[in-house]
């Protein structure tokens, strides 16, 4: 079976990459949830940091702040894909109930050590969100306040019965 890496590696899109978080979670954790979906919005960047992504408990959206992407894109985007990945799962851990953030950074943390090893990109990120801060820093960035909020269409297809 390929490797966890190299299928990160070619994923393309958010729903490939949200795939391969529910299947780590799935065999890290034995949990999982269907039917969510995906948010992108401008959430801003400023001095002090950014929020990367976010989960409202209770709520069917995970939302990622689509200035942070935008930026790694343009600076690193080798850090791209296993950024979203340990964003997704981080939040996706939030959605299957884990209300606490150490606690959700810890998991997101051996997730990515279980299925990547200790060297991968996303594992590093999991241990320290800092390695993307410094990618990410420069000129502030104002947050759209949820304005520019686009939802990613088909983005949980896994947990799809039927065709609406």
């Amino acid at each position: 079976m390929e490797s966890f890496a190299s299928r990160l590696e070619s994923a393309e899109g958010f729903q490939e990459i949200f795939g391969l978080v529910k299947e780590a979670v799935r065999e890290s954790l034995d949990r999982e949830r269907p039917g969510l979906m995906l948010g992108l919005s401008s959430l801003g960047i400023s001095k002090e940091g950014f929020i990367g992504g976010m989960h409202q408990i209770g709520s069917d959206m995970i939302i990622l702040n689509r200035s942070v992407l935008r930026r790694i894109s343009e600076a690193k985007p080798e850090f791209l894909k296993p950024y979203v990945f340990s964003v997704l799962l981080h939040e996706y851990l939030h959605s299957l109930g884990v209300v606490d953030e150490h606690r959700a950074r810890i998991l997101t943390y051996r997730v990515c050590s279980n299925i990547f090893g200790e060297e991968h990109p996303a594992t590093k990120i999991a241990a320290d969100i800092n390695s993307i801060a410094k990618i990410v820093a420069g000129n502030p960035e104002p947050s759209s306040g949820f304005a520019d909020l686009s939802v990613v269409e088909g983005f949980d297809m896994e947990s799809m019965g039927y065709i609406g």
